[in-house]
Parts: C-alpha cells; sequence; structure tokens
C-alpha cells in the first residue's frame, strides 16, 4: 500500500491512519510531507529535485505562476498578461535550472 493511501486513509474513530496504528510514523502526513519524500528519496539515488510551476489565473485579469521550489515553500510570481507569457516564463526558469 502506498504512503499517500496510507497517510490519506484516517481512522474514523481512532483520529489515527493505519500507519500510525501501526507505529510507522507518528504525525498525520500531508501533502508537503510526501513530496519531501520523494525528494529525500531521489537525493539518494541521485536525483536533482526539481521545481513544480502551475498557470493560474488572477481574478483581476491577467495570470499568475504558483512555484514550489525543491525546498517545498510555495510562492507565486504574477504579472503575466497571458497564459502563453507564463508558460513561456516556465519554460525560461526549467531552462536556467536545468544548467
Amino acid at each position: 500500500m502506498s504512503t499517500a493511501i496510507v497517510a490519506s486513509s484516517l481512522y474514523k474513530s481512532l483520529r489515527v491512519t493505519p500507519a500510525m496504528a501501526a507505529g510507522l510514523i507518528d504525525k498525520l502526513m500531508d501533502m508537503s510531507d510526501i513530496v519531501r519524500m520523494i525528494d529525500a528519496y531521489e537525493a539518494r539515488m541521485g536525483k536533482k529535485p526539481k521545481a513544480t510551476y502551475r498557470v493560474i489565473p488572477v481574478k483581476e485579469g491577467g495570470f499568475a505562476v504558483e512555484v514550489t521550489p525543491k525546498d517545498g515553500i510555495l510562492h507565486t510570481e504574477f504579472g503575466f498578461k497571458s497564459e502563453d507569457e507564463a508558460r513561456a516564463w516556465i519554460e525560461t526558469k526549467r531552462a536556467r535550472n536545468s544548467n
């Protein structure tokens, strides 16, 4: 059973996950914990964790990019007039970070 399934299934009566009940973990995990586990695994395997990017529309008009860098701290870049402009910015960042 995957960690995500174990961590997300909460025993209603006990208020613990099956993994917590089995003594495998001692706290309720969220997605940021799982991302950190994947990054740690990739670091052990010699892979560099990569940032993730997501284009989002802004209520006032235009677009923004949500960036989750390898440290896992989300931030948002604003000021894109079009979705294509935001995607071009992402590609520039990815190209710069791949070197």
